[in-house]
C-alpha cells in the first residue's frame, strides 16, 4: 500500500485506535454505562441495564430449577459489569 490510499488507511486506523482508547478510558474513569442487574422476574432470569424497568435481556431460564442460594441471589439482584460477564453467568445458570 502506498500513496494516498495508504495514508487514508493509516489515518482511519489511527482514528479507530483513538476512539477505542477514549472508550476504554471512559469505562475506567466511571463513565461506562450502569452495570447490568440479573434478577428474577416472572419466574425467569432477566437482565436489566441501569434502572429497573423493561429488561434489556429476557431469558427462558426458569429459576424453579436452580439451587435455593441462586434463587435468593436473583431475587435480590446480582450486579454484573459488562455484557460478556452477563452472558457467562446466564450460560452458567442454564446448565
Amino acid at each position: 500500500m502506498g500513496g494516498k490510499k495508504g495514508y487514508i488507511c493509516a489515518l482511519a486506523l489511527a482514528a479507530a485506535l483513538a476512539l477505542l482508547a477514549l472508550a476504554s478510558y471512559a469505562a475506567y474513569a466511571g463513565g461506562a454505562a450502569a452495570p447490568y442487574v440479573l434478577r428474577e422476574a416472572g419466574g425467569r432470569i432477566k437482565a436489566f441495564a441501569g434502572s429497573p424497568g423493561e429488561p434489556e435481556i429476557e431469558t427462558d431460564i426458569e429459576i424453579s430449577g436452580l439451587r435455593e442460594y441462586d434463587k435468593q441471589l436473583l431475587r435480590r439482584g446480582i450486579e454484573v459489569e459488562g455484557y460478556e460477564n452477563v452472558a457467562g453467568l446466564l450460560e452458567d445458570f442454564s446448565n
